[in-house]
């Protein structure tokens, strides 16, 4: 007989069945002593998957136990997290909290559940913003960093110049023979013969950009194609490798088809990849020190309070998926 739990969606599957989780209310997990119930933890996890999945495609049953255990890692992190903010002596802004329960009341005054069972609403609802308010708190406090001193803050540049190195950027200038997407071969076929035509005149001598101001379908037309400086590498890999190939003041030697058309190309001027001096960046790079700062302050600081507390958890639980 096949278990009726399998005909549910990865979110049912992922929430509070009652065949997945016979033992709702046991203990799930327990920091230092101070238990979570399995109840609490369904209850994260189905939150948690109906966010995550709700626009996805289901998971397979590995994928679930998988899901389940980063959720039963963000669940613990999170009591750690509070717990902490309380040690420090953080509080819950009081004032922001009734703000939000008066916005949650406008939206759901009307409802029935609301109605009937609206003490025991609203005191879940203050329970949690206060979590929540006291969670983005001591996420800043542990993000927290200092700014760097010169020192710092070159130490770092040297070490990350990949970062602050402007990359290759070409002045190009194109002749655009547009083609519709829907086109057949005819109208490719008779792109690339008009194409080659103008090739042929600029090779003669005709004036590249007096052939784009008349003949191209590119918005860089008025301008004689001229599409100023570009990023090496944005341009599609053939019309790239097309241009690898120029010297400043040479034009592709055929017409390359490109998503929009047949396109014509000649190469005005190279700027060689280049690191940005510090001084021109430095706005930049006190930005990327205090990310990656803060990023492993934070990491580090998760780490040291799991690190000093005991944590269990129910492998058996992790693993009820209703299969």
């Amino acid at each position: 007989m096949s278990n009726p739990c399998r005909i549910f969606a990865t979110w049912a599957l992922l929430g509070l069945m009652a065949c997945a989780t016979a033992y709702a209310q046991g203990t799930f997990a327990s920091i230092d002593g101070e238990t979570i119930s399995t109840d609490e933890f369904e209850r994260f996890v189905y939150t948690e998957s109906r966010r995550t999945f709700y626009h996805g495609s289901p998971l397979d049953e590995q994928g679930v136990i998988e899901f389940r255990r980063e959720a039963a890692n963000d669940l613990v992190d999170r009591k750690l997290k509070i717990r902490e903010a309380k040690r420090r002596g953080l509080s819950a802004d009081k004032a922001t909290i009734d703000a939000q329960l008066v916005e949650y009341e406008a939206r759901y005054s009307e409802t029935e559940r609301w109605q009937t069972d609206q003490e025991a609403i609203v005191a879940g609802l203050r329970a949690w913003l206060e979590d929540q308010n006291l969670l983005e708190q001591i996420d800043v406090a542990l993000r927290a960093v200092p700014e760097p001193d010169d020192k710092e803050l070159r130490q770092f540049y040297d070490a990350n110049l990949d970062k602050f190195t402007q990359p290759e950027q070409l002045h190009v200038s194109v002749i655009l023979i547009q083609v519709p997407p829907s086109s057949g071969q005819d109208a490719w076929d008779g792109a690339l013969a008009e194409a080659e035509e103008i090739a042929a005149r600029v090779v003669g001598g005709s004036n590249f950009a007096a052939e784009a101001r008349e003949h191209s379908d590119d918005i860089t037309a008025p301008q004689g194609g001229d599409m100023g400086f570009v990023h090496a590498g944005t341009l599609g890999p053939d019309l790239q490798s097309a241009l690898d190939m120029l010297e400043p003041g040479q034009v592709t030697a055929e017409p390359i088809r490109v998503l929009e058309g047949v396109v014509l190309a000649r190469l005005e001027a190279r700027r060689p990849q280049a690191v940005v001096p510090l001084a021109d960046i430095r706005e930049r790079a006190l930005s990327l020190y205090d990310r990656e700062t803060s990023d492993k302050a934070y990491e580090d600081a998760l780490a040291t309070l799991r690190g000093s507390s005991e944590i269990w958890i129910d492998e058996d639980v992790l693993a009820a998926t209703g299969h």
